[in-house]
C-alpha cells in the first residue's frame, strides 16, 4: 500500500515563510495552493520539515524544472532535487 502524501496544509507555515523571504509578495498560500490544485505546480513534501514546489517550463528542445519555492533543511532539498527532477522530467542535470 502506498502511503498517502500530507495535505498542503501542514506545510503552509513553511510555505508562506518562504513566500515571504523573497522579498516581494508574488504568490499567498491561496495562490499556491489553487496552483497545485490547478495543476501547473507540484506540491514535494519532503519528511516533516522541509517542502519544495516546482513547475515545469517546456523549450522546443526540452523540459526544465523550475523550483520556485522551496523552505525547511537545505540538506534535504539539495538531496531531494534530483530525484525531483528526475520524477518530473527524466533528468536530473537539468534542475534549476
Amino acid at each position: 500500500m502506498i502511503a498517502e502524501l500530507p495535505a498542503i496544509h501542514e506545510y503552509r507555515a513553511l510555505i508562506e515563510k518562504a513566500l515571504a523571504h523573497g522579498g516581494r509578495q508574488t504568490h499567498t498560500f491561496e495562490d499556491v495552493e489553487q496552483a497545485v490544485e490547478d495543476g501547473w505546480a507540484v506540491f514535494w513534501p519532503i519528511g516533516e520539515h522541509s517542502v519544495v514546489l516546482t513547475e515545469i517550463t517546456e523549450f522546443p528542445q526540452f523540459k526544465c524544472l523550475h523550483i520556485w519555492c522551496a523552505a525547511g533543511r537545505m540538506e534535504d532539498i539539495e538531496r531531494a532535487a534530483p530525484l525531483i527532477a528526475a520524477l518530473e522530467i527524466g533528468d536530473p542535470a537539468t534542475v534549476g
